[in-house]
């Protein structure tokens, strides 16, 4: 609650106290002046700090995702190498498993041929024998030709992905450099010397007289 003699009340008269108005604070002329001379000075640096600030900030942010695009390129690269050994690993599998069956049909047509009464040496046997042993090795070389074939293709692949990824890890430093180069020239731009023009004020000489203000 109010208490009317702090506010200097009496004789109906209301004593406002120094400084203030009825709005708020009262300054008086010279203060104000101060002030602003002061907030004039000051918002030059504000802004340069916050341009410097803001390329500051977007040139880590392009680095970061240049980064970022390296890492994601490098873990797609591993992974396509490891597919790239699976591959190898399970037709090298094929393989020994085409193996196994050719020496079954060959230890299954020597057994048959000795029931049957034919020799070893028998050229029907021996025929079929070089048959068995050259489709079955056909199979092995063609299953590992394909896992071969595929790991090589996949090992292509996380070489291009590396590629990229340093490809945008470089694109990024240079776009981050152009981003500090352009604040540079930003705030040279702001504080560089202006030109100056001739104008309003007056310039006596020898020769006559003539008006030259800077900017």
């Amino acid at each position: 609650m109010l208490n009317p003699q702090a506010w200097g009340l009496g004789g109906g008269a209301l004593a406002v106290p120094s400084g203030f108005g009825l709005n708020g604070p009262c300054y008086d002329p010279i203060t104000l002046t101060a002030l602003a001379s002061t907030a004039a000075t000051a918002l030059p640096y504000i802004s340069t700090a916050a341009t410097v600030a803001g390329t500051a900030v977007s040139a880590m942010g392009t680095l970061a995702a240049g980064k970022s695009a390296q890492q994601a390129a490098n873990y797609q690269a591993a992974q396509l190498d490891a597919k790239g050994k699976e591959e190898l690993a399970q037709s090298q599998q094929e393989a020994e498993q085409y193996r196994r069956k050719k020496q079954l049909a060959l230890s299954t047509l020597t057994n048959r041929a000795a029931g049957s009464g034919f020799s070893a040496t028998d050229p029907t046997a021996l025929n079929l024998a070089e048959d068995i042993e050259e489709y079955g090795t056909l199979q092995e070389g063609m299953a590992m030709y394909g896992g071969k074939s595929r790991r090589a293709g996949l090992e292509a692949q996380a070489e291009g992905a590396r590629f990229e990824g340093a490809a945008a890890r470089s694109a990024s430093r240079w776009k981050a450099d152009a981003t500090i180069l352009g604040g540079i020239s930003t705030i040279a731009d702001k504080y560089a010397p202006k030109s100056g023009r001739f104008g309003g004020g007056s310039l006596g000489g020898a020769g006559g007289s003539g008006n030259y203000t800077f900017g």
